[in-house]
């Protein structure tokens, strides 16, 4: 009989971030892409890059960011809704989300609009014009446009134009 082991660094024991990291994994998740294909590419995300824009408790604890919108549909604690509309394409679909800076996100640079190609399990946060959308970008490929009209933190919305 065989048992699976997993050894980390002591030091590492207070980054809650890279426990839900780790544990994810369990869950079916794989590592967050940008479309330039990084693997951990998505800094938005405990998936990818996440130590960016972790917060620092006063206890110690490291944590967030939260999963993308994608991830968390996967996981089916995020339907397709208000703040994410999925939008099926060929071979996958993509997502655009809002993210807004609370909670586990609260370190996020700003309440932004954010496109991911995904395919199979596997998210790809895409990166033109930046890895985020505010009010007058737009992202664009051969297909799905989205221009993002308005962003109002104080009301924690986004208006988008969604075309493809």
């Amino acid at each position: 009989m065989r048992a699976a082991t997993y050894e980390y660094d002591r030091g590492l024991a207070g980054d809650f971030s890279f426990i839900a990291h780790e544990s994810l994994h369990a869950f079916g998740l794989v590592h967050a892409h940008d479309d330039r294909g990084a693997d951990y590419g998505d800094a938005w995300d405990v998936m990818g890059y996440y130590y960016t824009y972790q917060i620092h408790r006063p206890n110690g604890w490291m944590v967030g960011p939260e999963s993308n919108a994608a991830h968390r549909s996967m996981l089916g604690v995020m339907p397709a809704g208000p703040l994410m509309v999925k939008v099926p394409v060929d071979s996958g679909y993509y997502t655009v989300e809002f993210r807004q800076r609370s909670g586990y996100d609260i370190n996020l640079p700003e309440d932004a609009v954010q496109v991911h190609w995904v395919t199979g399990r596997d998210t790809y946060l895409q990166t033109s014009p930046a890895d985020r959308l505010i009010e007058g970008d737009v992202f664009s490929d051969a297909r799905l446009s989205v221009r993002v009209d308005a962003v109002d933190p104080g009301a924690g919305t986004a208006t988008v134009t969604i075309a493809y």
